[in-house]
């Protein structure tokens, strides 16, 4: 019995050892390792996936990454950095609570870029217009009747062509909705065709 007690009481001041051993420097250190690899990650995808070049610069998803990977990176290796104390008794939780923050800032800014990415290039009239993910009304999207078009892409943006209805009607509907500040034939999906159709023009 005594010797179980004795085996305990080794043990735990040798965790106890251990953990004064972990400078708060040291802690913030691994802290930002582990950012800079999730915020590496994030961004990768970003540039090659969701903002293939020329978009990532010219759409504006530069500024929003930085302060993504500003948050991820900085803020809370910095928090760590303040805060750590291998002493406290309360540690643990305090590291939980900044880990969680920080997953949801992360969460929050990658669906921000997940909604204004590119998903579509059309070829409209006479230009070519770049529509983005939240730029493509989800009623709207109810109405194709091309399959290829029901779903936005995750793949960085197609190029498609938008053709203006024959149907008097919906002309007039998208006519004053452009008139109107709204959305434009190119945020209509239900008036896409393959841009093969229309290369001549």
């Amino acid at each position: 019995m005594e010797q179980a007690i004795s085996s305990c009481c080794e043990e735990t001041q040798g965790q106890a050892i251990s953990a004064k051993t972990m400078t708060r420097w040291k802690a913030s250190a691994i802290h930002l390792s582990i950012c800079a690899v999730i915020a590496l990650a994030v961004l990768a995808w970003m540039l090659f996936v969701w903002y293939p070049a020329p978009y990532f610069e010219g759409l504006g998803a530069g500024k929003l990454s930085m302060t993504i990977i500003g948050v991820e990176v900085v803020i809370g290796p910095l928090i760590t950095l303040i805060i750590y104390n291998p002493l406290k008794k309360n540690l643990r939780f305090d590291l939980t609570v900044v880990a969680l923050l920080q997953l949801s800032a992360l969460v929050y800014g990658v669906y921000v870029v997940y909604e204004a990415r590119p998903v579509y290039v059309v070829f409209n009239v006479d230009r070519f217009d770049v529509v983005v993910a939240n730029e493509i009304d989800p009623a709207e999207r109810e109405k194709v009747s091309r399959p290829e078009y029901r779903f936005l892409p995750l793949t960085g943006p197609r190029i498609v062509a938008a053709v203006l209805p024959s149907d008097r009607e919906e002309r007039h509907r998208i006519l004053f909705s452009a008139v109107g500040g709204g959305y434009d034939l190119p945020n209509f999906p239900q008036h896409y065709v393959p841009y093969a159709e229309q290369r001549d023009r």
